[in-house]
Parts: structure tokens; sequence; C-alpha cells
């Protein structure tokens, strides 16, 4: 995963909180001359005026636009850290992009190792003795017992 399409892989959630305060610091301030803002990257992420003035009413603990942003937008489907990513990008927002790219290894290395734990803790289906087996091992690392799986 070394190319920047594979971000649009990368659910939002996925990102930091010291990321997404290092984006928030870049487009909380107004930007009178070009409105450049957070604002802008809600429209390009697909929120609606009604929501965008919404975002700006609410009252939040770190009473932070784009943090607000964040959180609802990581609650859509289909969110990912491509998606803002290209929207930072389309906002010819070159210092927000750069905030991101900075964390991106880090993005990635968490992606991955959540990846892993998912897949490490399926249970795969008992089709063979070979899988019966590998389950019991699966299961004596969860703290179960291989003598008590036959109640499960």
């Amino acid at each position: 995963m070394d190319r920047m399409e594979d971000l649009n892989e990368i659910p939002f959630s996925i990102v930091g909180q010291t990321a997404m305060n290092s984006l928030a610091n870049k487009l909380d301030p107004e930007m009178s001359v070009i409105g450049n803002n957070w604002r802008v990257l809600a429209e390009k992420l697909g929120f609606s005026t009604e929501h965008i003035l919404n975002l700006d009413c609410r009252q939040s603990l770190h009473g932070r636009n784009t943090l607000k942003l964040f959180e609802d937008y990581i609650k859509r489907n289909g969110n990912s850290v491509g998606a803002v990513r290209t929207a930072l990008v389309d906002m010819e927002r070159e210092d927000a992009v750069e905030a991101l790219e900075e964390h991106i290894p880090d993005i990635r290395e968490k992606y991955r190792v959540t990846i892993n734990e998912m897949q490490r803790h399926r249970m795969p289906i008992q089709n063979s003795c070979y899988e019966q087996s590998t389950r019991h091992e699966s299961l004596g690392y969860l703290g179960i017992s291989p003598t008590t799986t036959s109640t499960l």
C-alpha cells in the first residue's frame, strides 16, 4: 500500500488525534481572502449547507469546527483518508495536504495492525481435522481450553 490511491481504502477513523489536530490548526482559522477553510472541506466531502451551518453553531467541548466536521465525517459510510486528501488537493490547501501526509506512515501502520487484529480473531469454519486443531489453538489464545470447546 504505497500509492496515494490506496488511501481510499483506509477509513478516516484510523487517523489519530494528533493528525486531526494538525489539520484543524490549518483549517480552523478564518481565511477571509479565499475562504478555504473547514467549511469548504465540509462541502467537498458532501455535507449540505444546512449541516455546515449546524456545525458552526453546535457547541462542543473543544470548540474546533474542523474536529466537529471530522467527528461527523467518520460516521458517514464511505469515509476515507483518500477522500479527505483529495478534497484538500482540490481546495489547493498544500499546507493541509502536507500536514496530513506527514502522518500517512503512521496511518498506514495503524490500519495494517487493525486489519491484522480483525483477521486474527476470526474463527475459521471447521471442515477438517487441521482446521479443528487450529480452532482449538486459537481458542486457547482467547483463554478457552480445547477441552471445553465441545460445549461451544
